[in-house]
């Protein structure tokens, strides 16, 4: 059965998740621009979206000057929802070490470059083992990079395993997923799709106030207006109409004409999935030695 608010424990982000609730729930309309006000949080659908346009914009001139870029994921053993934060502030130490040592290199002239790099921080949950996944994914120039990084992250982690780290090819498709959510919303278990409240907030409260994107020595210019800017521009725009989102009617409805913004229609199969498979608990963990 779907999760009732009655039925969830609070969390110290409960404020953050209710502002996400109210995330562009008024959208002011004038000509054909729509604007709103948004919830910021890295957990939002709709401000994750306008997040990864941004970087997208900003950064993909940096990817298209590096043809030989690489994917590279740095991983560590899974661990369980109490240690993640202390694991990942650990993950970020060591490759901290690493940048540290490279940049040092750098200045004596042992090597040519420091640390060139886009990255990105990500967390998943196994709903089998009911552990948690912290990993690094990032796009480096080249594949002595990549290699190198690979054998560094291995001397600062000798508990993960080679296989863990993987090392390929970035595509336009593989660079741009640096800039999309840090986690899955929706986990799948014996077939079946859910969003597992209760592991998300763990990751949400693990990485909370962190860093998820990083860049090292890539210099850039800023190419979106900011949020300040943005808003400032929002008032001083005549508005045409104002909706408001009405949950029973999924859509953004013009209060004064009764119009609706979208019409969109969402399928049995959507609303289903939405009133069943949104659940608070975990998931139990399957047997360690079980056939």
């Amino acid at each position: 059965m779907a999760v009732g608010l009655a039925n969830v424990p609070a969390s110290k982000l409960t404020k953050s998740y209710w502002n996400t609730f109210y995330c562009s729930t008024i959208l002011q309309k004038k000509g054909d621009s729509l604007t709103g006000k948004y919830c910021k949080n890295r957990w939002c659908l709709v401000c994750c979206r306008i997040r990864s346009a941004q970087l997208i914009k900003q950064y993909a001139p940096v990817l298209q000057s590096w043809p030989e870029k690489h994917l590279v994921t740095l991983t560590v053993p899974n661990c369980s929802g109490d240690d993640l934060a202390a694991t990942v502030k650990q993950m970020k130490a060591g490759f901290d070490t690493i940048r540290r040592s490279w940049a040092m290199q750098h200045r004596r002239k042992q090597r040519a470059a420091p640390l060139v790099a886009l990255r990105k921080l990500e967390a998943t949950h196994n709903p089998d083992r009911d552990d948690y996944h912290p990993h690094f994914h990032l796009v480096v120039p080249d594949l002595a990079s990549a290699n190198e990084l690979r054998v560094a992250w291995l001397s600062q982690f000798p508990s993960a395993q080679w296989k863990g780290q993987d090392v390929r090819p970035a595509n336009a498709g593989a660079a741009h997923e640096l800039f999309k959510y840090f986690t899955k919303l929706v986990t799948t278990q014996s077939k079946e799709r859910f969003i597992r409240l209760a592991p998300l907030n763990v990751i949400f409260e693990a990485i909370a106030g962190q860093c998820t994107f990083q860049k090292f020595n890539i210099p850039t210019t800023k190419e979106v207006a900011s949020d300040e800017e943005a808003d400032a521009l929002a008032e001083e725009l005549n508005i045409d109409a104002v909706f408001e989102w009405v949950q029973a009617q999924a859509d953004w409805v013009d209060k004064e004409s009764g119009e609706m913004l979208t019409n969109y229609k969402p399928t049995p199969q959507f609303k289903k999935f939405v009133e069943t498979k949104i659940v608070y608990n975990s998931p139990q963990k399957k047997p360690m030695n079980s056939d």
